[in-house]
């Protein structure tokens, strides 16, 4: 997916939904958590270390991973 940033600059983003396997508890609006996951510094949202945090964080509820500008597809 991409998400604009408010300049109109296109960020490169993954969402992945909690996994339907793990418990997760929702809030009282219904809601499940969501962990945004930043890469480091000359990294992306593609690359193999975060994927395995996404991974890990999707037992807890869904995630969001993007790429900073000028990095990834961003």
């Amino acid at each position: 997916m991409v998400l604009l940033a408010a300049d109109g600059v296109a960020v490169e983003a993954v969402y992945e939904p909690a996994d339907c396997g793990a418990e997760v508890t929702e809030n009282a609006a219904g809601r499940v958590p969501v962990t945004v996951v930043a890469h480091g510094f000359t990294g992306s949202a593609r690359r193999p270390h975060v994927r395995r945090a996404a991974a890990a964080f999707r037992r807890h509820g869904a995630v969001i991973t993007f790429s900073f500008r000028g990095h990834g597809a961003s």
